[in-house]
Protein backbone atom coordinates (compact mmCIF):
# COMPACT_ATOMS: atom_id res chain seq x y z
CA UNK A 1 0.00 0.00 0.00
CA UNK A 2 2.91 2.29 1.00
CA UNK A 3 4.07 1.83 -2.56
CA UNK A 4 1.32 2.56 -3.89
CA UNK A 5 0.88 5.98 -2.11
CA UNK A 6 4.57 6.95 -3.08
CA UNK A 7 4.09 5.59 -6.59
CA UNK A 8 0.68 8.89 -6.78
CA UNK A 9 2.69 11.36 -4.76
CA UNK A 10 5.72 11.08 -7.37
CA UNK A 11 3.16 11.21 -10.82
CA UNK A 12 1.32 14.01 -8.44
CA UNK A 13 4.89 15.93 -8.69
CA UNK A 14 5.70 15.23 -12.16
CA UNK A 15 2.65 16.63 -13.47
CA UNK A 16 2.26 19.71 -11.43
CA UNK A 17 6.12 20.70 -12.89
CA UNK A 18 5.35 19.61 -16.36
CA UNK A 19 2.02 21.78 -16.51
CA UNK A 20 3.79 24.67 -14.56
CA UNK A 21 6.69 24.04 -17.01
CA UNK A 22 4.43 24.46 -19.87
CA UNK A 23 2.99 27.63 -18.41
CA UNK A 24 6.04 29.37 -17.87
CA UNK A 25 7.08 28.45 -21.67
CA UNK A 26 3.89 29.82 -22.86
CA UNK A 27 4.76 32.49 -21.18
CA UNK A 28 8.19 33.24 -22.77
CA UNK A 29 6.89 32.50 -26.62
CA UNK A 30 4.20 35.34 -25.96
CA UNK A 31 7.36 37.98 -24.64
CA UNK A 32 10.05 37.18 -27.46
CA UNK A 33 10.75 39.60 -29.34
CA UNK A 34 9.29 39.78 -32.85
CA UNK A 35 11.46 38.01 -35.98
CA UNK A 36 12.50 41.42 -36.90
CA UNK A 37 13.13 44.64 -35.68
CA UNK A 38 10.49 47.65 -35.97
CA UNK A 39 12.12 51.06 -36.73
CA UNK A 40 10.91 54.40 -35.36
CA UNK A 41 8.56 55.50 -32.20
CA UNK A 42 5.49 52.66 -32.45
CA UNK A 43 8.26 49.56 -32.99
CA UNK A 44 10.68 51.03 -29.70
CA UNK A 45 7.23 51.10 -27.96
CA UNK A 46 5.68 48.09 -28.75
CA UNK A 47 9.19 46.57 -27.65
CA UNK A 48 9.22 48.44 -24.44
CA UNK A 49 5.84 47.44 -23.43
CA UNK A 50 6.60 44.08 -24.61
CA UNK A 51 9.20 43.59 -22.75
CA UNK A 52 11.40 42.86 -25.89
CA UNK A 53 15.00 41.68 -25.15
CA UNK A 54 17.24 43.04 -28.19
CA UNK A 55 20.10 41.33 -27.49
CA UNK A 56 18.48 37.79 -27.46
CA UNK A 57 18.96 37.41 -23.80
CA UNK A 58 22.55 36.80 -24.53
CA UNK A 59 25.09 37.14 -22.02
CA UNK A 60 28.32 39.48 -22.90
CA UNK A 61 31.77 38.34 -23.00
CA UNK A 62 34.06 39.45 -20.57
CA UNK A 63 36.55 41.35 -23.09
CA UNK A 64 33.49 43.63 -24.03
CA UNK A 65 31.82 43.92 -21.01
CA UNK A 66 35.22 45.13 -20.10
CA UNK A 67 35.13 47.54 -23.13
CA UNK A 68 31.59 49.00 -22.61
CA UNK A 69 32.19 49.79 -19.09
CA UNK A 70 35.54 51.42 -19.96
CA UNK A 71 33.61 53.54 -22.91
CA UNK A 72 30.40 54.22 -20.51
CA UNK A 73 32.79 55.13 -18.14
CA UNK A 74 34.52 58.31 -20.23
CA UNK A 75 30.62 59.25 -21.64
CA UNK A 76 29.47 59.89 -18.39
CA UNK A 77 31.79 62.75 -17.72
CA UNK A 78 30.13 64.17 -21.11
CA UNK A 79 26.51 63.36 -19.69
CA UNK A 80 26.33 61.09 -23.36
CA UNK A 81 26.00 57.80 -24.06
CA UNK A 82 28.34 55.54 -25.72
CA UNK A 83 28.92 56.70 -29.30
CA UNK A 84 30.39 54.40 -32.20
CA UNK A 85 33.62 56.52 -31.64
CA UNK A 86 33.92 56.04 -28.11
CA UNK A 87 33.56 52.53 -27.59
CA UNK A 88 36.04 51.88 -30.70
CA UNK A 89 38.70 54.01 -29.18
CA UNK A 90 37.76 51.96 -25.59
CA UNK A 91 38.29 48.85 -27.81
CA UNK A 92 41.77 49.84 -28.86
CA UNK A 93 42.86 49.04 -25.27
CA UNK A 94 42.25 45.56 -26.08
CA UNK A 95 46.01 44.14 -26.65
CA UNK A 96 45.05 41.18 -29.28
CA UNK A 97 43.09 44.03 -31.27
CA UNK A 98 46.47 46.10 -31.13
CA UNK A 99 48.26 43.06 -32.26
CA UNK A 100 46.17 42.85 -35.32
CA UNK A 101 46.04 46.19 -35.79
CA UNK A 102 50.04 46.26 -36.07
CA UNK A 103 50.32 42.98 -38.75
CA UNK A 104 48.20 44.94 -40.84
CA UNK A 105 50.29 47.92 -40.49
CA UNK A 106 48.41 50.50 -38.42
CA UNK A 107 50.62 51.85 -35.18
CA UNK A 108 48.36 52.30 -32.23
CA UNK A 109 48.80 55.79 -31.82
CA UNK A 110 48.03 56.58 -35.74
CA UNK A 111 44.90 54.51 -35.30
CA UNK A 112 43.72 55.90 -32.43
CA UNK A 113 44.92 59.46 -33.84
CA UNK A 114 42.69 58.98 -37.10
CA UNK A 115 39.79 57.67 -34.83
CA UNK A 116 39.81 61.43 -32.70
CA UNK A 117 40.52 63.08 -35.84
CA UNK A 118 36.74 61.99 -37.61
CA UNK A 119 33.36 63.78 -37.55
CA UNK A 120 30.86 62.23 -34.30
CA UNK A 121 27.51 62.34 -35.05
CA UNK A 122 24.95 63.70 -32.54
CA UNK A 123 24.29 60.39 -30.61
CA UNK A 124 20.87 59.09 -30.35
CA UNK A 125 20.14 57.73 -26.69
CA UNK A 126 19.67 53.49 -27.18
CA UNK A 127 19.94 51.40 -24.29
CA UNK A 128 21.74 48.38 -22.30
CA UNK A 129 20.60 46.39 -19.86
CA UNK A 130 22.42 46.31 -16.32
CA UNK A 131 24.60 43.09 -18.24
CA UNK A 132 27.36 45.92 -18.32
CA UNK A 133 26.95 48.24 -15.94
CA UNK A 134 23.63 49.52 -16.68
CA UNK A 135 25.91 51.46 -19.34
CA UNK A 136 23.38 53.79 -22.04
CA UNK A 137 24.60 53.61 -25.65
CA UNK A 138 23.58 55.17 -28.60
CA UNK A 139 21.63 53.58 -31.51
CA UNK A 140 24.91 53.07 -33.14
CA UNK A 141 26.44 51.14 -31.00
CA UNK A 142 22.94 49.12 -30.25
CA UNK A 143 22.73 48.37 -33.72
CA UNK A 144 25.90 46.92 -33.86
CA UNK A 145 25.41 45.23 -30.51
CA UNK A 146 21.74 43.68 -31.65
CA UNK A 147 23.18 42.52 -35.29
CA UNK A 148 26.05 40.65 -33.75
CA UNK A 149 23.38 38.92 -31.04
CA UNK A 150 21.81 37.70 -34.01
CA UNK A 151 24.72 36.37 -35.86
CA UNK A 152 25.89 34.66 -33.08
CA UNK A 153 25.44 30.98 -33.42
CA UNK A 154 24.76 28.83 -30.21
CA UNK A 155 22.50 29.98 -27.91
CA UNK A 156 24.86 29.79 -24.59
CA UNK A 157 27.94 31.58 -26.56
CA UNK A 158 28.66 34.61 -25.32
CA UNK A 159 28.01 37.76 -27.18
CA UNK A 160 31.93 38.63 -28.06
CA UNK A 161 33.94 42.08 -28.71
CA UNK A 162 35.30 40.84 -32.27
CA UNK A 163 31.64 40.25 -33.45
CA UNK A 164 30.48 43.59 -32.06
CA UNK A 165 33.25 45.23 -33.87
CA UNK A 166 32.62 43.51 -36.97
CA UNK A 167 29.03 44.58 -36.77
CA UNK A 168 29.92 48.25 -36.59
CA UNK A 169 32.47 47.85 -39.40
CA UNK A 170 29.40 46.71 -41.38
CA UNK A 171 27.61 49.84 -40.87
CA UNK A 172 27.50 53.42 -42.27
CA UNK A 173 28.57 56.25 -40.94
CA UNK A 174 32.85 57.53 -40.36
CA UNK A 175 33.41 55.29 -38.27
CA UNK A 176 32.20 52.35 -40.11
CA UNK A 177 33.82 53.39 -42.68
CA UNK A 178 37.06 53.42 -41.00
CA UNK A 179 37.03 50.28 -39.45
CA UNK A 180 36.20 48.44 -42.46
CA UNK A 181 39.28 49.95 -44.09
CA UNK A 182 41.41 49.04 -41.48
CA UNK A 183 41.72 45.31 -43.19
CA UNK A 184 41.55 43.60 -39.72
CA UNK A 185 38.98 40.89 -38.79
CA UNK A 186 37.54 41.12 -36.10
CA UNK A 187 35.57 38.53 -35.17
CA UNK A 188 38.98 36.27 -34.19
CA UNK A 189 39.89 38.08 -31.78
CA UNK A 190 40.57 36.15 -28.62
CA UNK A 191 37.90 36.22 -25.85
CA UNK A 192 40.54 35.25 -23.29
CA UNK A 193 44.05 37.22 -22.83
CA UNK A 194 47.21 34.99 -23.66
CA UNK A 195 50.67 35.91 -21.55
CA UNK A 196 54.14 35.82 -22.28
CA UNK A 197 57.25 35.39 -19.62
CA UNK A 198 57.35 39.14 -19.77
CA UNK A 199 53.79 40.14 -19.48
CA UNK A 200 54.12 41.55 -15.96
CA UNK A 201 53.88 42.64 -13.88
CA UNK A 202 50.41 41.49 -12.35
CA UNK A 203 47.79 43.40 -10.60
CA UNK A 204 44.87 41.44 -8.93
CA UNK A 205 41.21 42.43 -7.61
CA UNK A 206 40.47 42.55 -3.93
CA UNK A 207 37.59 44.08 -2.17
CA UNK A 208 38.61 46.65 -0.50
CA UNK A 209 40.99 49.00 -2.98
CA UNK A 210 38.16 51.52 -4.47
CA UNK A 211 38.26 51.72 -8.09
CA UNK A 212 39.28 55.35 -8.16
CA UNK A 213 42.43 54.14 -6.63
CA UNK A 214 43.55 51.88 -8.94
CA UNK A 215 43.31 54.33 -11.81
CA UNK A 216 45.19 56.94 -9.58
CA UNK A 217 47.74 53.74 -9.08
CA UNK A 218 47.94 52.76 -13.22
CA UNK A 219 48.05 57.02 -13.84
CA UNK A 220 50.91 57.71 -11.44
CA UNK A 221 52.96 54.55 -10.90
CA UNK A 222 52.72 52.45 -14.68
CA UNK A 223 51.92 56.55 -16.55
CA UNK A 224 49.38 54.85 -18.55
CA UNK A 225 46.48 57.07 -20.26
CA UNK A 226 43.55 57.87 -18.54
CA UNK A 227 41.40 55.67 -20.86
CA UNK A 228 44.05 52.96 -21.02
CA UNK A 229 44.05 53.18 -16.81
CA UNK A 230 40.49 52.80 -16.63
CA UNK A 231 40.12 50.19 -18.99
CA UNK A 232 42.89 47.70 -16.90
CA UNK A 233 40.96 48.93 -14.09
CA UNK A 234 37.92 47.48 -15.59
CA UNK A 235 40.03 44.65 -16.32
CA UNK A 236 41.03 43.98 -12.83
CA UNK A 237 37.79 44.16 -11.43
CA UNK A 238 35.72 42.03 -13.67
CA UNK A 239 38.80 39.56 -14.91
CA UNK A 240 40.02 39.61 -11.67
CA UNK A 241 43.77 40.80 -12.66
CA UNK A 242 45.70 42.71 -15.53
CA UNK A 243 49.16 42.13 -16.84
CA UNK A 244 50.69 45.54 -16.73
CA UNK A 245 53.56 44.73 -18.67
CA UNK A 246 55.48 43.34 -20.98
CA UNK A 247 58.70 45.24 -19.06
CA UNK A 248 62.21 44.27 -19.14
CA UNK A 249 62.97 42.30 -15.65
CA UNK A 250 64.83 45.72 -14.26
CA UNK A 251 61.87 47.40 -15.33
CA UNK A 252 59.04 45.16 -13.93
CA UNK A 253 61.09 44.94 -10.49
CA UNK A 254 60.98 48.27 -10.28
CA UNK A 255 57.38 49.04 -10.89
CA UNK A 256 56.43 46.29 -8.69
CA UNK A 257 58.02 48.42 -5.66
CA UNK A 258 56.88 51.75 -6.85
CA UNK A 259 53.65 49.89 -7.12
CA UNK A 260 53.71 48.43 -3.71
CA UNK A 261 55.60 51.37 -1.98
CA UNK A 262 52.16 53.32 -3.59
CA UNK A 263 49.86 51.40 -1.95
CA UNK A 264 51.86 51.36 1.62
CA UNK A 265 52.05 55.26 1.42
CA UNK A 266 47.93 55.44 0.68
CA UNK A 267 46.74 52.18 2.81
CA UNK A 268 46.20 49.96 -0.30
CA UNK A 269 45.97 46.56 0.60
CA UNK A 270 47.61 46.26 -3.10
CA UNK A 271 48.82 43.02 -4.34
CA UNK A 272 50.99 42.71 -7.67
CA UNK A 273 53.10 39.98 -8.77
CA UNK A 274 55.31 38.76 -11.25
CA UNK A 275 53.56 35.47 -12.20
CA UNK A 276 51.27 34.86 -14.62
CA UNK A 277 48.14 33.28 -13.46
CA UNK A 278 46.86 29.89 -14.24
CA UNK A 279 43.58 30.32 -16.48
CA UNK A 280 42.49 27.01 -15.77
CA UNK A 281 41.53 27.50 -12.26
CA UNK A 282 42.74 29.90 -9.99
CA UNK A 283 39.21 31.09 -9.85
CA UNK A 284 38.31 28.38 -8.25
CA UNK A 285 40.76 26.70 -6.24
CA UNK A 286 40.20 28.08 -2.80
CA UNK A 287 43.59 26.92 -1.68
CA UNK A 288 45.16 28.72 -4.47
CA UNK A 289 45.17 31.93 -1.94
CA UNK A 290 44.11 33.85 -4.94
CA UNK A 291 41.37 36.67 -4.29
CA UNK A 292 38.49 36.33 -7.05
CA UNK A 293 36.84 39.15 -8.57
CA UNK A 294 33.54 40.75 -6.89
Amino acid sequence: MLWILGGAWVLAGLLAGGHAWLARSGRARRAAPPDGPELGAAGAAREAAEGADPFMGRAFGEELDIVLRTAAHHAAARDAPVDAAGFVAAALCNRALAERLARAGHALADARAALAALPRRTPAQGSLDGSSGNAVIDLEVEAAVTTAARRTVGLLRPLALGAVLDALAAGDGPVASWLAGLGVRFAALPDEPAFAADSGPFLWNDRVTTMAAVVTLLTTVFELEPLEAVYTMYTVHLRGFAALGPFPPARRRELRAAAQAHGAAHGLRLRVTDTPPDLCDWRDDPASGRVPPD
